[in-house]
């Protein structure tokens, strides 16, 4: 399905603002047109949205943090290990397609954003800087290697101040690769959900 549109705050030297939108069926949202901008932050004629929890074992994990680390403006990333592959209808148990496109089209709040995660070889303890609402917080951490479709994850629960997210305890030794993951939690939900980049220690 594609939807013929113009949005206010889209805005490029042609000022044409965008074209199109699309969903397809997956939870995805594409915004296409002839813009540098969407809601004054760096984009380049298309934008996407997926859906948190977009974390399909088919995929491997490190794809989703180059890509994100590619974009031309700020992004917003959320790799969730744990999650069973499928979801409702729509947009229904997406709530951060809601906050993406009020933030966009009304300008409301943002989507939640982590920094780059920092290790402390020293102490063992994973951190990272966050803006954004959350009540809890998780280091999801692996000491496998080979294929990331195959790597079992564990995690260890975050301190969660007003600006920064840090592990309870240590990684063990022998981690290879960690992400921060944060949420908040309301009545009956969780909303809001957010990951860091993938922090890779050994290949």
């Amino acid at each position: 399905m594609a939807v013929q549109a113009k949005c206010k705050g889209a805005a490029s030297d042609g000022a044409q603002g965008v074209r199109a939108l699309a969903l397809d069926g997956l939870g995805n949202l594409y915004v296409g047109g002839d813009f540098a901008q969407l809601g004054g932050q760096p984009r380049s004629r298309i934008a996407r949205l997926t859906s948190a929890g977009v974390a399909d074992p088919v995929f491997q994990i490190d794809i989703f943090a180059k890509s994100a680390r590619l974009t031309s403006g700020p992004s917003a990333l959320c790799v969730r290990p744990f999650l069973a592959h499928g979801h409702g209808n729509g947009w229904e148990d997406a709530s951060e397609i809601y906050t993406f496109a009020d933030n966009i089209v009304k300008g409301g709040p943002p989507l939640p954003k982590l920094e780059r995660p920092e290790f402390d070889a020293a102490t063992g303890i994973a951190r990272t800087k966050y803006k954004g609402d959350f009540t809890e917080a998780w280091v999801y951490f692996t000491t496998a290697g080979g294929k990331w479709q195959g790597r079992k994850w564990n995690f260890i629960q975050c301190n969660v101040s007003d600006t920064e997210l840090v592990a309870r305890q240590r990684l063990p030794q022998g981690t290879t690769a960690f992400l921060i993951y944060g949420f908040k939690t309301v009545p009956g939900t969780r909303i809001h959900h957010a990951a860091s980049d993938v922090v890779v220690l050994k290949p």
